[in-house]
């Protein structure tokens, strides 16, 4: 807990985290700090986030056995999410899914951060930063982001079906993969299974292109229209819109779509669009569930009160 404290006062800016010694951590393992294109230097909050995961081994008789283990990789993996720490989320939700591997919510956690990995936010910023030399990114290719995010959600699902939101991303990916007919399958299925706005919303746009993508436009079109009746001043759907006009060759069709989006309010909660929050965890249950580990070692009622920490 001291290290994750140490990390996450850093995140939030209330202290300035140096590097502990670990040894053995060759100097080219380091995470940086990626911004508007431009890598920083090291990030030393990666080193406490990895101080914690090694003593955390060290609980008997054994780790994965431990009920508090397991919440406090639950709490640090929603934690890493909420504030896009996806270089210190990979070796995280690596650990878990070795020490939990009956748990769903790790591989849909690594499902979501090789999402995250593959979007154009990232893939943009890894072809075109500026390294120090001799020195590199180590980020995969979209495709290859897109095949791990599919394996992952199709495990989470085994182990947890009634999961709609993993569902829907599983048929986000499988579209990108070009599988459409398996995609528009599966999101069919999770728009069946949930009335979540958020979730309803992005399933309307992935379903949509998909629709179009398989030639089926008038369906894309309701898929569209249905994401614009969920959130009038989203620009989304009307660019899709806009998109579909302009391929059909109706140029003031096109237009008109193009300038609804231009007469959306000024205000950002008027024209808030959900899917710009995609890749973010859509809870704040990270603080929560830190604040219960943190209770349970206070009070001395941890789970498994055998194991020695």
């Amino acid at each position: 807990m001291l290290h994750a404290d140490i990390a996450m006062l850093a995140q939030d800016g209330l202290i300035r985290a140096a590097e502990p010694a670990v040894p053995g951590t060759p100097p080219g393992g380091r995470t940086v700090l990626v911004s508007d294109g431009r890598v920083f230097g090291p990030d030393g909050r990666d080193r406490h986030w990895l101080m914690a995961r090694w003593l955390l081994d060290a609980v008997t008789p054994d780790p994965g056995r431990d009920d508090w283990v397991r919440r406090w990789y639950r709490a640090a993996a929603a934690r890493m999410r909420r504030d896009s720490q996806l270089a210190s989320a990979a070796p995280l939700l690596e650990r878990a899914r070795q020490l939990f591997p009956k748990d769903a919510f790790f591989p849909f956690h690594a499902g979501c951060l090789s999402e995250a990995l593959a979007s154009p936010q990232i893939q943009t910023v890894i072809a075109s930063a500026a390294t120090p030399r001799g020195g590199g990114l180590a980020v995969m290719r979209a495709g290859t982001n897109w095949e791990q995010a599919s394996s992952a959600f199709t495990v989470a699902l085994a182990l947890q079906p009634s999961w709609p939101e993993a569902r829907l991303r599983l048929g986000r990916v499988l579209g990108l993969l070009g599988r459409h007919k398996e995609a528009v399958a599966t999101l069919r299925r999770a728009l069946d299974e949930t009335n979540d706005l958020p979730l309803v919303y992005w399933g309307s746009l992935f379903l949509g292109a998909e629709e179009q993508s398989l030639g089926r436009d008038a369906e894309a079109r309701a898929s569209f229209a249905r994401a614009r009746t969920l959130r009038p001043g989203a620009q989304a759907p009307s660019l899709a819109l806009s998109q579909m006009a302009r391929r059909a060759g109706d140029r003031s069709q096109a237009l008109a779509e193009l300038r609804s989006v231009l007469t959306l309010p000024s205000d950002e909660v008027s024209r808030y669009d959900p899917l710009w929050d995609y890749h973010v965890s859509r809870t704040s249950d990270a603080d929560i569930l830190f604040a219960e580990l943190r209770r349970q070692l206070g009070t001395g009622h941890a789970p498994d009160a055998g194991a020695a920490r």
